[in-house]
C-alpha cells in the first residue's frame, strides 16, 4: 500500500478526522453505511502480533503484514507476520525471516502489482554485520521469498512503506551511516531495486525519515517525511520522473506530523496525520498545499483510502473519560465527514483499504493482538 509510518504508529498513533470542507466528492447513495465487523486473525500461541499495513490485489485477495513478538527465556524475538484473508478470517502464510539470535524482523508496508506479484517491505537485523538492513519480500502466487535490495547506510537501513504503479514500485524509509537518519528511496526497475538520489529538505534538523509514499504514476510520486529532531516536523517530496523535489517544507507546517496519504476519484491527494491536538489533513495536490481544518473529535489519521469518491480515513481517537486510545474511522458521506461506530474500545488503526467489491478493511492492533475491522459494500 502507501500508508503511514507503521513503526512509529505502534508507539505514538497518528491519523485524523477530516472536515466537510475537505472538498472531496461525496457518495451519491443516500443509504447509511453498513456496520463494521471485527474479523478474526490467527495468532501464534503465547505471542503478541501487530498489523502495520493492508492491501488488496487486483483479483481481490487481501493481505495484511506486520510482525510477531515471541517472548523467549532471556530474549525477545521479532518475526515477520503475513496473513491472507480467506473470506472469514486472516490466516498466517509462511514467510522467510533473518535469524538471530535473537531474530529481529519487521514488516511495515505491503502493495500488490498483480495477484502473483505482491511486495512487502520492512527491515531485519543482520547480526553478522551488526546492522539493520532493508527487507523486501515477494509473493509469486505460491510462496514468499526475499529480494535483493540496496543498503546504503552502514548502520541502519529501513523501509517504512511501498507504493506500486503499473509494473514498478517505490519504497521509502531511512538510512544511517553516522548519527542522524537520512531519507531513503528505492525504485523497482526491471525486476531489481535501485537507490534513488534524494536529499533532506533545508531546515530539517536531526533525523530525516520518510514514512509514507503514494504513486499516481511512474512520474508522479509523493513521499511524506518527518524531521525527528528540532521544532520542524513534517515535509513532503514529489518525484516528477526525473528528480525528487521538496514541495512542502518543514517550516511551513511546524506543528503537523504526517503519517500517510489519501486520495479521491477526482485526483485530489492528501497527506494525513496530526497537528498535536487533533487530526490534520494537508492537500498536496493540486497545488498549492493547503491545510484543511479538521474537527478535534479524533486524535490522528494514520492513512486513508485512495482513488474512491467515498474516502475512508483510519487512525485513533481518545476514549472519553480515559487517557487511552481507541480505533477511529471517518467516512465521507452525503453530508460530509462523519465518525463511524467501530466497536472495539481500545487499540488503533494503522492502515485502511478498499477491496474490489467496495468493502473496506482497516487494520491495526489492540492489547498486543491484531485488529481487523471490515465494512461490507
Amino acid at each position: 500500500m502507501y500508508g503511514g509510518h507503521r513503526r512509529t504508529l505502534l508507539t505514538f498513533a497518528a491519523a485524523t478526522t477530516a472536515a466537510a470542507t475537505i472538498g472531496l466528492t461525496p457518495h451519491t447513495a443516500a443509504a447509511a453505511p453498513k456496520a463494521w465487523v471485527e474479523v478474526p486473525s490467527e495468532v501464534a500461541s503465547g505471542q503478541d502480533a501487530y498489523y502495520n499495513d493492508v492491501t488488496v490485489t487486483p483479483g481481490g485477495t487481501v493481505w495484511a503484514v506486520g510482525y510477531n513478538v515471541n517472548f523467549l527465556p532471556g530474549a525477545v524475538e521479532f518475526r515477520n507476520n503475513i496473513e491472507r484473508y480467506n473470506g472469514s478470517s486472516f490466516q498466517r502464510v509462511s514467510a522467510p525471516d533473518v535469524e538471530g539470535p535473537p531474530a529481529q524482523n519487521f514488516l511495515y508496508g505491503v502493495a500488490a502489482i498483480s495477484d502473483n506479484n505482491v511486495l512487502a517491505v520492512g527491515t531485519a537485523r543482520d547480526h553478522a554485520t551488526n546492522t539493520n538492513k532493508t527487507r523486501i519480500l515477494k509473493w509469486n502466487g505460491t510462496s514468499w521469498s526475499s529480494m535483493l535490495s540496496p543498503n546504503p547506510g552502514t548502520v541502519r537501513n529501513e523501509l517504512n512503506d511501498i507504493a506500486v504503479t503499473g509494473t514498478t514500485a517505490f519504497a521509502v524509509g531511512v538510512s544511517t551511516s553516522g548519527f542522524y537518519n537520512d531519507p531513503l528511496v528505492l525504485h523497482l526497475v526491471g525486476g531489481s531495486w535501485q537507490t534513488m538520489a534524494v536529499s533532506r529538505p533545508s531546515n530539517c534538523d536531526g533525523h530525516a525519515d520518510l514514512v509514507s509514499v503514494y504513486a499516481a504514476s511512474p512520474t508522479a510520486v509523493w513521499a511524506a517525511g518527518r524531521c525527528e529532531s528540532g521544532p520542524n516536523k513534517s515535509f513532503v517530496l514529489k518525484y516528477d520522473g526525473v528528480v525528487w523535489k521538496t514541495i512542502v517544507r518543514p517550516v511551513e507546517y511546524p506543528t503537523v506530523q504526517l503519517n500517510g496519504f489519501a486520495s479521491n476519484a477526482d485526483g485530489r491527494i492528501f497527506a494525513v496525520g496530526s497537528d498535536g491536538s487533533g487530526p490534520a489533513v494537508l492537500r498536496v495536490y493540486p497545488r498549492p498545499a493547503k491545510l484543511i481544518p479538521s474537527p478535534s473529535s479524533q486524535s490522528y489519521w494514520a492513512a486513508g483510502t485512495t482513488g474512491h469518491n467515498g474516502v475512508v480515513m483510519a487512525g485513533s481517537s481518545t476514549v472519553p473519560g480515559t487517557s487511552f486510545a481507541g480505533p477511529a474511522v471517518g467516512v465521507r458521506g452525503p453530508n460530509g465527514w462523519s465518525p463511524q461506530n467501530i466497536g472495539p474500545t481500545f487499540g488503533y488503526f494503522t492502515a485502511v483499504t478498499f477491496a474490489g467489491d467496495g468493502s473496506v478493511f482497516a487494520v491495526g492492533s489492540k492489547s498486543g493482538k491484531p485488529l481487523v475491522m471490515h465494512r461490507a459494500a
